[in-house]
């Protein structure tokens, strides 16, 4: 049998709505997972890099010696000895109340001045670093650790305040957890 044909209404609806606020929270997203390709560095960066390779030499008995990356050239700092002098007259007070931490501090510093590490000065206008030295004995051993004070202040600034800090030697932290899900098997050491 033949039937009629049956009217048939079709309609089609398209809506678009574009979220700026979906499409910023997206952006983010990929940026966040994304591992960076290199490091960027600052133009301070660069200049202790290249003054580091214009500037280290390595001595006959296979020490490195580098000039200090000045921001500016070197200051005149004044005298910081006042600072120093009060930092060492703690130190001998602890020295005598411990013998073997005196003669650890003897004996490392003998080594510095023989590795002309330092020098003996005779200026009053010097600038001194400040030091205190870190003793730590377990009966068997003892170790000394000599913390020199490069940020101690003077009327014309810290030693620090002057030298650039360089590039950052290790890797984020946060490329090298991102770094581990690219691999089956990771190492690290």
């Amino acid at each position: 049998r033949f039937q009629r044909p049956m009217k048939q209404h079709h309609s089609a609806s398209l809506f678009s709505c574009h979220d700026n606020e979906m499409s910023s929270i997206m952006n983010k997203f990929w940026s966040v997972e994304e591992v960076e390709e290199k490091p960027l560095t600052s133009p301070d960066d660069e200049f202790c890099e290249l003054h580091f390779q214009r500037t280290y030499r390595r001595t006959e008995t296979g020490r490195y010696i580098v000039a200090l990356p000045f921001k500016e050239p070197p200051p005149n700092l004044a005298s910081s000895r006042s600072a120093a002098m009060v930092r060492f007259r703690n130190l001998e007070s602890k020295f005598a109340r411990n013998p073997d931490f005196k003669q650890a501090y003897i004996q490392f510093m003998d080594e510095y001045e023989g590795l002309t590490h330092m020098a003996v000065s005779n200026e009053p206008a010097a600038y001194t670093i400040p030091h205190h030295a870190v003793f730590k004995s377990d009966g068997v051993k003892s170790k000394i650790r000599v913390v020199f004070d490069g940020s101690c202040n003077t009327s014309e600034g810290s030693l620090n305040d002057f030298l650039l800090p360089g590039p950052k030697l290790q890797k984020d932290i946060g490329s090298v957890i991102l770094r581990f899900r690219l691999h089956r098997i990771v190492f690290t050491a």
